[in-house]
């Protein structure tokens, strides 16, 4: 299923800024190796995410090289490109990280394991990457999706890459980045609207006229894998032989459901429009040490509003993040949530497994 608005996710930024101590401006050298690591890994994902893209467009049109699956693809670095770029992150390293800065990365392995591997590929096609890739011979008009919204998404995460980079520089520059949490602002930056435009882009566009495998993918992450499974074998089989429409999708995924499921076949196949949320969260402490995490969300076109299966990322810091996955019932709606300590950041759908934009307002 087709769907990578975000191929290389914020979580990955995310893990690029990591912990720090307190508030302390970077020595010139200290901020020459956060932009030179930063900059290593940045080359490293535009190499990771070209790679990506050779094997989707190879295998939807039946190029990969005889024996070899899509799955081996991912993995594989023929002309060595990728491991070259590695090796000049660490070249950065040497050079200009003699003295590591106090946050941000500060070796070129933090870099390649950030950057190696930037698109979530079984999180965004499901655990088979071969099954869900749509062969050009068979479905040409399917596999343009793939290739369009694989192409014109990392497009977008580039753009959102470029753009991190740039607050990032001019933040170490003027002082006014001094912390984990002050690069950490730097996500979402777009002071010249850059990463709008990629999201313009003619890929976006056709995403929109070729919306129906994204919204199936949709519906997967609303039912369950087990179910959405159970869906597909029931249809496969019910109605072998048979034509069936959308209505059939919705009254079977209702029979698995126990619900009425019509509501979000109207909504995202027959309405219109990419809804675009707007978020923020807080935390309070509770008196038994937690915290109460309230995320206050408002989606801007409410008489279009589209039902969502949301996932939720709770970073704290270290590790990966927590995901926790929530349905928005209604235009405007508060959730709550107790973590056991204070997040560092809350972000919604990070992996863009909906087919919406979610703005984090920073206020």
């Amino acid at each position: 299923m087709p769907r990578f608005p975000t191929v290389i996710c914020c979580s990955l930024l995310a893990s690029l800024v990591a912990t720090g101590a307190s508030a302390q401006v970077q020595t010139k050298a200290q901020q020459t190796c956060i932009k030179k690591l930063n900059g290593a890994g940045a080359a490293i994902a535009r190499v990771a995410g070209r790679q990506f893209l050779t094997c989707v467009v190879a295998a939807c049109k039946g190029k990969l090289g005889s024996g070899t699956t899509a799955e081996q693809c991912l993995t594989s670095d023929p002309r060595g490109t990728l491991a070259k770029a590695q090796a000049r992150a660490a070249t950065a390293q040497a050079r200009f990280c003699t003295t590591p800065p106090s946050f941000g990365p500060t070796t070129a392995a933090d870099v390649a394991a950030a950057f190696g591997a930037p698109v979530r590929v079984h999180a965004l096609f499901g655990p088979d990457l071969d099954a869900a890739l749509i062969a050009a011979a068979s479905d040409r008009a399917g596999a343009a999706c793939q290739l369009a919204v694989a192409k014109g998404m990392t497009d977008v995460a580039a753009a959102k890459l470029k753009a991190f980079n740039t607050c990032k520089a001019a933040g170490l520059k003027s002082g006014t980045i001094d912390s984990a949490a002050a690069l950490d602002a730097c996500f979402g930056a777009d002071p010249k609207g850059t990463i709008a435009a990629a999201y313009r882009s003619p890929e976006r566009y056709r995403l929109l006229y070729f919306k129906g495998p994204y919204v199936v993918h949709m519906l997967r992450s609303w039912m369950g894998w087990d179910k959405f499974i159970k869906l597909t074998s029931t249809i496969q089989t019910k109605y072998k032989g048979k034509n069936i429409n959308t209505d059939t999708l919705a009254r079977e995924a209702s029979t698995l459901m126990g619900y009425d499921m019509f509501p979000f076949f109207d909504q995202w196949v027959r309405d219109q429009g990419i809804p675009k949320v707007r978020y923020s969260w807080s935390a309070a402490k509770q008196d038994d040490g937690k915290f109460l995490v309230t995320i206050k969300l408002r989606q801007d076109d409410a008489p279009n509003f589209k039902y969502m299966m949301v996932p939720i990322s709770f970073e704290f810091g270290k590790g990966d993040p927590v995901v926790v996955t929530k349905p928005i019932l209604k235009a405007d709606t508060d959730i709550e949530m107790k973590v056991p300590i204070r997040p560092t950041n809350v972000r919604l759908d990070n992996d863009a497994t909906q087919l919406a934009d979610f703005i984090q307002d920073k206020s």
